[in-house]
């Protein structure tokens, strides 16, 4: 009995690694070569597959970046973590004032291929996770609902 759980244990271990591999063999060499010629010394890389997009994720200095390479390998946007207090300064008013309750918990400024630059911030209330994201004027052009789970009765005190 106790060899039957070691080797359950094993095998669900060992499959999100097994599965991780598999998901960045399916990454097209072009997209690769495309990632390590705008990124060379990155080494760490975790690999997403968007429909017919691919998603890279790494650090950059200390930063998190995010980086989606079409199928051509020409990147298509570039998200990087930034401080809240480098948003415009007109989105946390509009945050306080639209979303009452909600703090602002991460922000990030994303460059299309275009070099057309909007933000992101990702507003918290209780359990409930928004992505709002704004131009470079502030003014919001895209609202996201992430997940609402059901808060603890302590959070409601």
């Amino acid at each position: 009995m106790k060899k039957v759980m070691l080797m359950a244990l094993v095998l669900l271990l060992g499959l999100p690694t097994f599965a991780q591999g598999k998901k960045t063999e399916k990454i097209p060499q072009n997209v690769k070569e495309a990632f390590t010629k705008a990124y060379p010394n990155v080494k760490e890389v975790k690999w997403d597959v968007e429909g017919e997009e691919y998603e890279a994720s790494f650090k950059l200095k200390g930063t998190d970046v995010s980086v989606v390479i079409d199928n051509d390998g020409e990147i298509e946007e570039t998200e990087t973590e930034i401080a809240v207090s480098e948003l415009p300064s007109n989105i946390i008013p509009y945050i306080t004032k639209n979303f009452k309750g909600y703090k602002v918990t991460a922000a990030a400024k994303i460059v299309k291929e275009d070099n057309d630059v909007t933000y992101e911030a990702e507003i918290t209330k209780y359990k409930t996770h928004k992505d709002l994201i704004f131009n470079q004027d502030g003014i919001i052009v895209k609202k996201h609902k992430e997940k609402k789970e059901k808060p603890d009765k302590e959070e409601n005190d």
